[in-house]
């Protein structure tokens, strides 16, 4: 009885060592997401502030695969703010 005691109790622990190597990766995954949005969220912040700076006249063209459209400087400030509010609630989402 006290065999299959131990042997129980050694799957329970390589059991849980596998789940606990499994959750470790998880989180690393998860944090390296969190840096990149946090990143893409910089880089939008940046073009943003760039952007206001400028005066409304300005041409502005948006990136439409291989061509490029011309765009009012308001939408791509509003395309900016969709962006940020997006990577927002997915940087949320993963903490």
């Amino acid at each position: 009885m006290g065999e299959n005691l131990g042997v129980e109790l050694s799957k329970a622990f390589s059991d849980l060592d596998i789940k606990m190597a499994e959750t470790t990766q998880n989180i690393h995954v998860i944090d390296s997401q969190i840096g990149i949005l946090k990143r893409a969220m910089h880089h939008t912040n940046v073009a943003r502030q760039e952007i206001s700076i400028l005066p409304p006249e300005t041409k502005a063209y948006k990136s439409v695969g291989r061509m490029f459209l011309l765009t009012d400087l308001t939408q791509v400030q509003s395309n900016l703010e969709e962006k940020i509010v997006a990577l927002t609630t997915r940087t949320n989402e993963l903490e």
